[in-house]
């Protein structure tokens, strides 16, 4: 940029030489001018006088040829006013059209004396005329006047005189102003050429030092900026050409916010301002991500320059310095953590102690976020959480591990590693769950430090930070030696503790054989009693002065031949041990049997010195033993066989039955809905019809017949000796009718009980007898299937349907681990204006190679299994999941709604597992609808409204799914706090051509509106079933007619892409 020329030097000479030649100029034209309008104003005066002098001629001569005309007073009057003339020049007071005279100079002074005096005496001769006229001839005026006449001439003369001589110094003066004009001149092309020379000799030392300037910025390891008050960059200067990923020129006129993150821009852009605004430098650092995304730290200074409009912003990189003092200041922490745990160590007295002050200090001085200790649990196959600080985000329970020697977590790596772990970040897949937290909360670096017990890794000390560098060695080195002060700790605290063990061993034996309920005798080698303990007294009659110094012989009841005593003597001798049964007699004389272990006590040599005997009475445990018998094939409840004693006797009756040639039934038996009394009555009173249901059954029964208990509330029967098959029915419809009449419990309740039959026969359904069980068992679903209260018998079909729900369970477990389930979204409508409420998530089975499992087949059997948990729980989460994606993608779908199963409720903490979800998904609360179903909630009965109102609580939306299906109660609903109400496809599908089905649609609406409940109708497919339901007021539906459940891509391309008017929340 070429720089402007000094020209204030320039301009001063100028403008003095300038003044100077106008003054000049000015002055001689004032001058000139004055001069001018004075004479003028002479010569007028004169030349008024003259006229008035000729007047006076004129009637002198007027009166020489008529003196009878002579007017001697006019002529008087004449001189008298040429007189006045002249006196008035003498004066200076004469004027002429505004110009002033002035007072004459000494000559002309005496010129117009001479002619004022001229006119006197004309003027006194012609007085004398007037006072005489004889005296005075006219004639005799003639020579005055021509004196007159002479003097005005001579003034005249003088006044031209003086105005040629005013000319000619006017001249001189013109002269001399164009001299000056010209000098002037002059002097502004040499002062202009020499104020040139230097300004381009200027501009050549500034061109030299702009390039000096520029060559200093480009070789000054930073970078610097030439900025404007909105940020733009108009000029860029520095010798890291790559600071930004481009060339330094690309950015000349861009912003700082088209380059720098938004929050250090505006940062920036308001100590631009503040800079500009105050005249003074500020500083600023701040970190930017360069050269590939790599963090670097930058110290910068801006400086405005004088024209207020621009700063200049020096940068250089300080990422070096910001390094080494980050180290510095970690080892620091390091240090000072170091130091700390080892005074832990000296101060604390046991190892809880010592490890809650160690992940104190790891918190509070060693700059972590999160320390906690795992120690490996009794059965070495997890690490257990056992102190911890910091980190309250993280929840303990998540803390566990379960160790791995492959694939496990960073504890299971340090467990079996066996040295410091390091971990810039931790990578959540395949890892806890405490890891994904960890990342969430801004602590994504790991120390993991084994913690040793005598050489042996028992624990792990886990430390969570924000940084962590694997590759410092000095930070490696100094973790490792905080886990060699800690381990070493340990050790003594362990060895202080086996040291109290061994003494409290010392004391416990010496309690225990006085306090044991086992008998205790000691015998030297003779096999003389030495000692023995209370229990021994208890149990034998005798005391201490009774036994000592006798041998066991003492005890001796006859029962056991010198042979059983010489093998047990023999077995000591051989392998130092022998216990068995024996039968002894106590000091009142009556027997009793005893189970008794004999060993060896040796000396440091290994040579025998005493013989220890421990014996308990089992005298009780003989007696029991025979109760024992029955109970292992007798139901304790209710006195039936059970399970192995029926199928024990099952097979001896096959056996029998093949001989014989005859017919074998087998009928399983079970409760319909027993669970519900169990759940409403308790275990109690379910006992007590299980009871009253085995006598009903059992009084029915031929002496021949077998009734047993499974378990539960399932029975089985063995019918013998059959002539025909059809005789099982027969004993099936007696045994469905002997439960007709109700059972009443102590209780006082009243109870009707239903079971369900299945039957299976010898030989035609099978040969064994688990095959027989086995398929009686499907019959008996079979019956359930059919309404219950009822009996079925076997066929090939309930095989192939056994079969089959066989290998589609195993096939849904493996679904669970291959990840073959997915999710469809099926749209939700405003009825008002078909927009879009949300959608209701769907669960679908796509195993590979394989046709599509339909959500009928596999929905139930989940249920049946349990297995209906892992699937709400997986579908739960991928629904927040997937939401929170739409909405990071700025999607507006609305509500997600799920269906949440009885048996998920039933299982209880269902409320907590949706809230931990929901927090660590981020997905909104309010934007999730759960769907429950009416049986669903009348089985937690009293428990409904409050599990309503805890989920409320969270802010998800309470939809009832299918209703009409249950209990339909409106005074039920009245108390629940529902936001929507579901009419069941069922009840949808006919209308409006099914009256009934239409009257049941329009009272649930009506009902639900009265309520302040929104309608939901499900299966919506044709047109008239659309109108009939806007027509009844009914807010949304879904249904094929708008659109099948969807894939979440599907979805989004239909729906979340402005197909549709916009979402509204839904209602």
């Amino acid at each position: 940029m070429r720089p402007g020329l000094p020209r204030s030097g320039l301009a001063l000479v100028i403008g003095v030489v300038g003044i100077l030649v106008i003054g000049l100029m000015a002055w001689s034209h004032v001058s000139w001018d004055r001069a001018i309008q004075t004479s003028l104003v002479q010569l007028d005066s004169l030349n008024q006088s003259r006229a008035a002098v000729a007047s006076a001629e004129l009637l002198l001569e007027r009166a020489v040829s008529s003196p009878t005309t002579a007017n001697p007073e006019q002529l008087a009057g004449d001189l008298a006013r040429a007189l006045v003339f002249v006196r008035g020049m003498r004066s200076g007071e004469g004027t002429l059209a505004g110009m002033q005279g002035r007072q004459p100079f000494a000559a002309l002074d005496a010129a117009l004396q001479r002619y004022e005096q001229s006119l006197l005496d004309a003027g006194r001769q012609v007085q004398s005329r007037l006072r005489v006229p004889e005296t005075v001839s006219p004639l005799d005026l003639r020579p005055q006047y021509a004196q007159v006449d002479a003097a005005a001439q001579a003034v005249e003369a003088l006044l031209l005189r003086e105005l040629s001589g005013l000319r000619q110094q006017q001249r001189m003066l013109d002269g001399l102003n164009i001299l000056g004009a010209g000098l002037l001149y002059l002097v502004c092309i040499a002062l202009l050429g020499l104020f040139q020379a230097r300004n381009e000799a200027a501009y050549v030392s500034l061109v030299h030092s702009e390039a000096q300037l520029r060559a200093f910025a480009e070789a000054v390891p930073g970078m610097s900026f030439l900025l404007d008050r909105s940020g733009r960059y108009d000029g860029v200067y520095g010798s890291d050409d790559t600071l930004f990923g481009a060339p330094k020129e690309s950015l000349l006129g861009r912003r700082l916010h088209d380059v720098l993150p938004l929050h250090l821009a505006e940062r920036s852009v308001r100590l631009i301002v503040d800079a500009l605004d105050s005249n003074e430098p500020r500083q600023i650092e701040y970190s930017l991500p360069v050269h590939g995304g790599l963090q670097h730290h930058f110290e910068g200074r801006i400086c405005p320059l004088g024209d207020g409009s621009h700063v200049v912003w020096v940068s250089w990189d300080v990422s070096a310095r910001w390094q080494a003092e980050q180290r510095v200041h970690v080892l620091k922490r390091l240090y000072e953590f170091l130091s700390n745990v080892n005074q832990a160590i000296v101060w604390s007295r046991d190892r809880d102690l010592l490890f809650s002050t160690i992940c104190r200090t790891a918190v509070s001085i060693g700059g972590f976020g999160l320390a906690w200790v795992s120690w490996r649990n009794k059965g070495a196959t997890g690490l257990d959480m056992v102190v911890r600080a910091g980190g309250e985000e993280i929840a303990d329970e998540t803390l566990g591990e379960v160790l791995k020697l492959e694939g496990g977590g960073p504890g299971s790596q340090v467990f079996f590693g066996g040295d410091v772990l390091l971990l810039d970040r931790l990578e959540p897949a395949g890892m806890p769950s405490w890891c994904t937290q960890a990342l969430a909360g801004g602590l994504p670096a790991y120390a993991g430090i084994p913690l040793r017990d005598q050489n042996v890794v028992v624990g792990v000390l886990n430390l969570l930070g924000e940084e962590i560098d694997p590759q410092d060695a000095e930070e490696l080195a100094l973790l490792r030696e905080v886990g060699i002060d800690i381990s070493y700790a340990v050790t003594l605290f362990s060895r202080e503790a086996q040291q109290r063990e061994v003494e409290g061993c010392m004391r416990l034996f010496a309690a225990a054989l006085e306090s044991c309920q086992d008998g205790v005798m000691i015998t030297d080698l003779d096999a003389q009693i030495l000692y023995i303990n209370r229990a021994f007294t208890r149990i034998t009659g005798y005391e201490e002065a009774d036994s000592v110094g006798q041998t066991p012989a003492l005890l001796n009841s006859g029962r056991h031949s010198k042979a059983f005593y010489a093998e047990m003597w023999h077995q000591l001798k051989r392998v130092g041990a022998w216990q068995g049964e024996v039968w002894n007699r106590r000091k009142d004389g009556g027997l009793y049997a005893q189970w008794m272990s004999i060993s060896t006590v040796q000396d440091l040599a290994g040579s025998t010195e005493h013989f220890v005997a421990v014996f308990t009475d089992i005298t009780h445990l003989k007696e029991t033993e025979e109760q024992l018998k029955h109970l292992a094939h007798f139901d304790p409840l209710t006195d039936l066989p059970n399970r192995m004693f029926l199928n024990a006797h099952l097979t001896h009756a096959l056996e029998l039955a093949k001989r014989q040639g005859q017919y074998l039934a087998v009928l399983f038996i079970d409760l319909d809905n027993f669970k519900h009394i169990n759940d409403a009555l308790g275990h109690a009173a379910g006992d007590e019809l299980l009871i009253a249901v085995a006598r009903r059954l059992g009084a029915r029964l031929r002496r021949q017949d077998s009734l047993g208990r499974l378990g539960g509330d399932e029975f089985l029967l063995i019918l013998e000796a059959l002539n025909v098959p059809q005789d099982a029915a027969l004993v099936a419809v007696d045994l469905l009718s002997a439960l007709d009449e109700a059972v009443v419990l102590q209780s006082g309740h009243m109870l009707y009980v239903r079971v369900s039959i299945g039957i299976s026969v010898y030989p035609d359904d099978g040969t064994d007898a688990a095959e027989l069980i086995r398929q009686t068992d499907a019959a008996m679903y079979q019956a359930k299937r059919a309404g219950r209260s009822t009996y079925r018998f076997y066929t090939e079909a309930l095989t192939a349907a056994a079969n089959y729900r066989l290998e589609l369970e195993a096939r849904l477990r493996q679904a669970f681990d291959n990840d073959e389930f997915s999710l469809h979204f099926q749209p939700l409508i405003n009825m008002a204006d078909n927009s879009l409420l949300g959608a209701e998530v769907l669960v679908r089975l796509q195993p590979p190679g394989v046709e599509p499992i339909s959500p009928a087949t596999f929905i139930p059997l989940l249920e049946e299994t349990g297995l209906i948990v892992k699937l709400g729980d997986w579908v739960t989460r991928k629904t927040c999941e997937q939401g929170r994606r739409w909405l990071d993608e700025g999607m507006n779908f609305g509500s997600l709604a799920i269906n949440v199963s009885p048996l998920e409720i039933r299982r209880g903490e269902y409320a907590g597992r949706l809230r931990r979800v929901l927090k660590e998904t981020g997905f909104p609360a309010e934007m999730l609808e759960i769907e429950l179903t009416e049986s669903g909630l009348m089985e937690q009965g009293p428990h409904s409204r409050g599990f309503l109102e805890e989920l409320r609580a969270m802010g998800v939306r309470l939809s009832i799914d299918d209703f009409g299906t249950g209990y339909s109660s409106l005074a039920y609903l009245r108390h629940m706090p529902v936001d929507k109400l579901k009419i069941d496809r069922r009840f949808i599908t006919e209308i409006p051509a099914n009256l009934a089905d239409a009257k049941l649609a329009a009272t649930i609406i009506a009902m639900a509106r009265s309520l302040n409940i929104k309608v939901l109708a499900e299966g919506v497919e044709t047109e008239s079933q659309l109108a009939f339901l806007k027509e009844q007021g009914c807010d949304a539906c879904q249904g094929y007619l708008f659109s099948p459940p969807l894939s979440a891509a599907d979805f989004v391309l239909r729906y979340l892409t402005n197909s549709l008017p916009k979402s509204e929340p839904a209602q």
